[in-house]
């Protein structure tokens, strides 16, 4: 395996990369990697195996001004990505063909571009037959196109996004195809477009988020799909002083008690749908 502890990478045009574990742990923790490369400054890749160990990248501090920070690529044994510190022109961590038991955790993204681009937490599921679990929680990300983006490709994912601070992005949380997580406690606030993003998306929870000061809508809903759509609830949420505190659109529903929704710019509700909403 690789293990690699209080190092320093720094003044480097290239950063880390390690391919094909097979097997054997990989493990980065408290090292400080500072490189200007157009690739990520770290490509963790290639574990096609479910009993290989968790792939474990903590208390990191990770710039590039040139490219992506942190790149996880088919690790079927999970990643564990906690109390890391990334600066990146481009996206900051990215995790792809989410597999495993995945846990992104207290970390803290933030976008060295001048305007927003990009995705500052990126998770995709590939549809892959492995067992899968997702933790998102306590990461503070800023500057970015999307502050969190998660495709779910509508597999069967246990996943909860729980205590994370979005801010100044253009959407705060984008979720996509992504069923039954809990969306809970997080603060989404002074975002360009919409505070929280759902498209095709019905969670399990969505309850006591802060979501206020956002220039799009606090919370938007859009379903395509009527047979997958279910209602869910919205609950005991602030979604105040938004462009508009609730948006659905098509197929969405939603059951919607005990939010605040003042101060918003235009409607506090509204429904674009052919449903009526509970309220």
């Amino acid at each position: 395996g690789f293990m690699m502890a209080n190092s320093r990478l720094t003044d480097s045009g290239g950063g880390i990369y390690l391919d094909r574990p097979n097997g054997r742990p990989l493990v980065l923790t408290d090292n400080m990697i500072e490189v200007a490369t157009s690739a990520p400054a770290v490509t963790l890749r290639y574990g096609f195996n479910a009993s290989y160990p968790v792939t474990v990248f903590a208390g990191n501090a990770v710039t590039n001004p040139n490219g992506p920070g942190v790149y996880f690529n088919s690790l079927d044994g999970g990643v564990t990505a906690a109390s890391n510190t990334v600066r990146s022109l481009r996206t900051g961590i990215e995790i792809y063909r989410l597999n495993g038991q995945i846990e992104v955790t207290d970390n803290d993204v933030l976008s060295l571009r001048g305007y927003r681009s990009d995705d500052g937490i990126y998770v995709y599921n590939s549809g892959e037959d492995v067992p899968t679990t997702l933790q998102v929680s306590g990461n503070r990300v800023e500057g970015y196109d999307r502050g969190l983006y998660v495709e779910g490709d509508n597999n069967a994912i246990a996943s909860s996004i729980t205590d994370n601070t979005l801010v100044g992005n253009g959407y705060g949380v984008y979720l996509k195809q992504l069923q039954g997580t809990e969306i809970s406690a997080n603060t989404v606030a002074g975002n360009f477009s919409a505070g929280v993003y759902l498209i095709d998306s019905v969670p399990q929870t969505f309850a006591a988020n802060i979501i206020s000061g956002n220039g799009g809508p606090g919370l938007y809903v859009k379903h395509d799909n009527a047979e997958l759509s279910e209602t869910f609830v919205v609950e005991n949420n602030d979604l105040s002083n938004n462009s508009r505190g609730i948006e659905l659109h098509n197929y969405a529903s939603a059951l919607v008690t005990g939010n605040d929704l003042r101060g918003s710019l235009s409607y506090g509700l509204a429904n674009y749908t052919s449903k009526p909403v509970d309220a």
